[in-house]
């Protein structure tokens, strides 16, 4: 029989389009990933991606602003987003400099807050910079609404166009939201009606009093933002 493969991502097709010549385009599709799973991700997720010819990281964090704001101003009041560099939010959350402190600086961080090290992770810059945004600068912005963080470094600029001067950055750009803490008494998750594994009950069965809300794909990530679900 034919192998077939699920797509993790529109945006190698996408960028050929715009190479193409195709002008503005956008997408919404099912995107796949295999092995993330956890209370940020899922396996599969619905994606919206979109492209402006011409437009800079500037614009296109105005374009992301509008379009969020628009989807979810009925449900949830909301402050005008916050705009931070990649190094100053390290330095601010996690009180390290990601272009020049060393990886022990980053062991130092992740100890300081309690977050396990992963024994697999040997010397690689990008893996430990990963982890400290993941576990410890990124839980601490959104709190107010949206917060856009740019000016990655080069080595995370991948199909982005790098910026002049130094340290080398990337003209790349990621968004974060706030979210609900998680419930001491009672929490409510949202399930998958048509993916739904046993082992995901059984994870859920450690939280006392958890309520389940069952929705489809790709209205998870909605429930999420417009605090019906943790």
């Amino acid at each position: 029989g034919l192998s077939g493969f699920l797509s993790t991502s529109p945006e190698y097709a996408m960028t050929r389009l715009l190479a193409a010549g195709s002008g503005d385009i956008y997408q919404i599709c099912h995107a796949f990933r295999d092995g993330e799973r956890g209370r940020l991700h899922n396996p599969e997720f619905t994606l919206i991606e979109w492209y402006r010819v011409g437009f800079g990281v500037e614009q296109m964090m105005d374009d992301v602003e509008s379009l969020v704001g628009a989807l979810l101003a009925s449900r949830r009041p909301w402050s005008p987003a916050t705009r931070v560099s990649y190094r100053e939010a390290l330095r601010r959350h996690a009180g390290f400099d990601p272009f020049e402190d060393s990886v022990d600086a980053m062991r130092g961080v992740l100890k300081r807050h309690h977050v396990a090290l992963p024994p697999a992770l040997g010397e690689d810059r990008d893996e430990w910079l990963d982890l400290i945004m993941s576990s410890v600068v990124g839980p601490a912005l959104g709190r107010s609404g949206l917060c856009f963080i740019h000016d990655y470094p080069a080595s995370q600029a991948a199909l982005a166009r790098l910026k002049p001067g130094a340290p080398p950055s990337a003209a790349k750009g990621r968004t974060k939201i706030r979210a609900r803490r998680f419930p001491s008494a009672s929490a409510v998750a949202v399930v998958s009606r048509f993916h739904r594994e046993p082992e995901s009950d059984v994870y859920l069965d450690k939280f006392p009093g958890i309520q389940r809300l069952v929705c489809g794909a790709s209205l998870k990530f909605c429930r999420i933002s417009e605090g019906a679900a943790d």
